[in-house]
Parts: structure tokens; C-alpha cells; sequence
């Protein structure tokens, strides 16, 4: 049985480990496997401070891997709720929940069509 943890990440939804298979859920739908993935490396990146950057320091460059499952793109992009153009670039989350109250009001504003 596959090990599967979900997490309270940025882009990354939740892990699973199973047969040194390493799958990577994000947000939106994409999914990766790396093969030849060591168990302790899924328990290190289900506890990592941050998933995303565990994964690119010793995952992604470290592991062959394959795309399960592509984001789809139209719905990803009705998902961005909130988003802010700023001097160095645009701003978009399709997690609006992890943003304050005030950050919203000061970095964003709501995308009603």
C-alpha cells in the first residue's frame, strides 16, 4: 500500500512513496514521479520546512523522473482568484486561503470574470 501524505505547501499538494516511487501532486493537477527514490527521502521532504525547495535541492536534479498527469491549463487559470501586477511582475495564487486579510488588501485584488 502507497504511503501518502498531504501537505499545507504553496504548489505542492501532497507525496506518496510506494516501490522507491516518489509522486509529486501539485496544486492544479500536474504530477511527477521520480524513480529510485530512497523511503528516506520521502520522509524527508513530508516533514521539510518547505516541500518545494526540498524537492528542487535534492529531488529534482537527483532522480530521473516522468509527468504522470499535466496540469490542465483552462482550469488552472479559473482558478487564480486573486492576483496583483507589480513593477516586477504578476502575482497569482489559486490558494487564497493562505493569504491574510491584510496581504490580500495590500498585494491583491479579486478576479470576478
Amino acid at each position: 500500500m502507497p504511503s501518502k501524505t498531504d501537505l499545507n505547501q504553496a504548489n505542492i499538494q501532497s507525496v506518496s512513496w510506494e516501490n522507491k516511487r516518489l509522486r509529486i501532486y501539485f496544486y492544479g493537477g500536474k504530477v511527477i514521479e521520480y524513480q529510485d527514490v530512497p523511503e528516506g527521502i520521502y520522509q524527508e521532504i513530508i516533514t521539510a520546512t518547505s516541500a518545494g525547495s526540498y524537492l528542487r535541492l535534492y529531488i529534482a536534479r537527483q532522480f530521473s523522473c516522468k509527468l504522470i498527469k499535466n496540469y490542465d491549463e483552462k482550469t488552472r487559470l479559473e482558478e487564480l482568484k486573486y492576483f496583483k501586477t507589480t513593477l516586477v511582475g504578476c502575482w497569482a495564487t489559486d490558494r487564497p486561503n493562505l493569504l491574510t486579510e491584510e496581504q490580500k488588501e495590500k498585494y491583491f485584488w479579486e478576479v470576478t470574470e
